[in-house]
């Protein structure tokens, strides 16, 4: 993907042709179309096997949430480099942390026999492509952006890392001419809205969401 001012045209993606038949590789380019860097970040992307500064010391991606890592790192080298200890020792948090590296879209662990429907992307990632979409060179792909709604979490930008808690504030948000999404996360959104847009609500993968005043009942005894 072009992202650089060594490209003449900054919106355009090249992919090889070997690459083309796996579908991740194509989301791994795109992911750089929307500012994604790799997740070893811009010295790290000497290949195993290579010498150089790179294959020794991860560069930085600019995500929060992505640990350091090398493509030819193994999960304990990964978890050894940011935690000093072994991935098995690790705490369910710290794990779940190499894991984002190592089945990252935007790592070159691809290099290694892999699940490819492992294939993920960090809450700062999927961020980092949110802000991407208002950049004017990538606003003419895209048909609108996401907005995020948690009720648990007392933020309010809409983005993934800091969504919004209110649903009524996501729509306020949303683009009047329509083609925005909003993912609810899972709970009971007690609240009346009014929506005067075209737009999507729907919920995430994660569980169930409602909306709405809960009814209150109350038991009658005839007399």
């Amino acid at each position: 993907a072009t992202n650089g001012a060594k490209w003449k045209f900054r919106d355009s993606i090249v992919i090889g042709a070997y690459s083309v038949s796996a579908g991740w590789v194509q989301l791994h380019e795109l992911g750089h179309y929307f500012d994604l860097r790799h997740t070893q970040g811009d010295r790290g992307v000497t290949l195993p096997g290579q010498s150089g500064e790179g294959y020794t010391n991860p560069g930085d991606d600019e995500i929060e949430d992505t640990v350091a890592d090398l493509p030819s790192w193994s999960r304990n080298e990964i978890a050894k480099h940011n935690f000093s200890v072994k991935y098995e020792k690790l705490e369910a948090e710290q794990r779940e942390s190499v894991d984002d590296v190592a089945e990252n879209i935007m790592s070159y662990h691809f290099l290694k026999p892999v699940n490819a429907s492992l294939r993920r992307l960090t809450e700062g990632q999927l961020d980092r492509w949110t802000y991407a979409t208002l950049d004017v060179f990538r606003q003419k792909v895209c048909d609108g952006r996401t907005w995020f709604v948690d009720r648990q979490t007392p933020c309010n930008e809409g983005t993934s890392t800091y969504p919004y808690d209110s649903v009524q504030l996501a729509v306020a948000s949303a683009n009047d001419n329509g083609g925005d999404i909003i993912l609810l996360r899972p709970g009971e959104y007690h609240e009346t809205i009014t929506i005067n847009k075209p737009l999507t609500i729907r919920a995430t993968r994660k569980g169930p969401a409602s909306i709405g005043t809960p009814f209150v009942y109350a038991e009658i005894s005839a007399e």
